[in-house]
């Protein structure tokens, strides 16, 4: 066998290969060894059936399951002769298979590229921490008065900001009545929506029993396609009209709050805390992602294709879990988000290639420092748990996480 290889561009190689006619021949033999076991053929039992009859009866089939075999097993080795693992199928071109002549093909494939990091020391990038207010305490005590209002019935006009138990008793959209509809399931706050402002402000000042048909238009950008941007007429019938009671910002609601406070002045303790720890992290975070981008901008490399693809195909998948009645399709997801998902391939790589040049891995005690939060958030024991991830193969997720993180933090001044 005969191998060139061409280097196209830093992560694209096309091998030429050439394959000797007696190689060929030698597994042309053989298909037909194969083929008279198992090709009924009148008058003989299987594996007597004469050559040329096996011939005669399957034709061109024979040389073109010989043909294919040869070409993969030559593919295989050629890789391995030159040290390349190509990261997707390769693209087959010029396939010259004639009787009587060597078998020649060419064969484009993508590589990861070699990847040196050499610029990610003394990056100049700092944690800058964001101090928490008493206003900032304020919003998140009027969050927990808000988890714990209550909505209480009430006998009069609907107001903006009351809540409205209804049935949808006809539905027209663009001229058509609708009989697919469905009514809201829960109390819906009146003058909350973005989107239906028209269609809510004609529901305020009505009241328990009554009906009002409400025409309206959707918004050009509605999420829903199939109704944006057209007329609508809702025929809304009144079923309870609620209005939200807060709770008095008191000692009462601060234990129920949680059981890491008796009283509001704890609370608001248990807050700030919290906040600065959560700011902490935030910080810290955003630090890791500028010292990325940095490295990046410093230290620039290709990314395959083929990785491209195979990640916007994964992450196309995510979203339409999320967002299964989204419109967007797989090409316009993938051009949209090309750049992010070039970004992400590259993180991936530089935490790999840095953890591996400064031996960064994870501890057992910081991987099972891990586990035990797990274990307390799950309210399992520490054994059982480390047990479930380990046969999960989440243990592995663990140390790649911790490993990143600890890569990060060398990247960025004052971790």
């Amino acid at each position: 066998m005969q191998v060139t290889v061409q280097e196209k561009n830093s992560f694209t190689r096309v091998l030429n290969i050439t394959v000797d006619e007696a190689e060929v021949n030698a597994k042309y033999e053989e298909v037909i060894k194969g083929y008279r076991k198992e090709v009924a053929i009148p008058g003989f039992r299987p594996g007597t059936a004469p050559r040329e009859l096996i011939i005669k009866k399957l034709g061109k089939v024979l040389r073109e399951e010989a043909v294919e075999k040869v070409l993969s097993n030559a593919f295989r080795d050629a890789c391995k002769e030159n040290k390349l693992e190509p990261i997707a199928m390769p693209v087959i071109n010029n396939v010259k298979s004639q009787a009587g002549e060597p078998l020649s093909f060419e064969a484009s494939i993508e590589i990861d590229p070699p990847v040196t990091i050499e610029k990610y020391k003394n990056l100049g990038i700092k944690v800058v921490e964001k101090p928490v207010t008493e206003a900032d305490i304020d919003e998140v005590l009027a969050q927990i008065r808000e988890r714990f209002s209550t909505l209480k019935t009430v006998e009069r006009e609907i107001k903006k900001g009351d809540y409205a138990e209804m049935d949808y008793k006809k539905v027209v959209i663009d001229g058509v009545e609708k009989n697919d509809h469905q009514s809201p399931r829960y109390p819906v706050e009146i003058g909350a929506s973005e989107y239906l402002k028209d269609f809510e402000s004609q529901i305020i000042g009505m009241k328990k029993g009554d009906e009002k048909t409400i025409e309206f238009s959707f918004p050009e950008d509605y999420n829903y396609k199939a109704v944006s941007g057209k007329k609508a007429a809702f025929t809304v019938l009144i079923k309870e009209v609620k209005e939200k009671e807060m709770p008095a910002l008191d000692d009462k609601l601060a234990a129920d709050a949680t059981p890491r406070a008796k009283n509001l002045a704890e609370l608001r303790e248990v807050i700030k805390n919290d906040l600065a720890e959560e700011r902490k992290e935030s910080s810290i975070n955003e630090a890791h992602e500028k010292a990325i981008d940095a490295v990046i901008a410093a230290n620039p490399f290709d990314v395959p294709e083929s990785r491209i693809a195979n990640y916007s195909s994964h992450a196309f998948d995510s979203f339409k879990k999320q967002y299964p009645y989204s419109e967007v399709k797989m090409e316009e997801f993938a051009a949209r988000n090309k750049e992010h998902i070039i970004r992400d391939i590259k993180r991936f790589k530089i935490l790999e290639v840095l953890g591996e040049k400064e031996s960064v891995k994870a501890t057992g005690e910081e991987v099972d420092a891990e586990i035990t939060k797990i274990a307390a958030a799950r309210r399992e024991g520490f054994d059982k748990v480390k047990e479930t991830l380990r046969k999960n193969g989440q243990t592995v997720e663990i140390r790649e996480r911790i490993r990143d993180r600890k890569v990060l933090d060398l990247l960025v001044e004052g971790v």
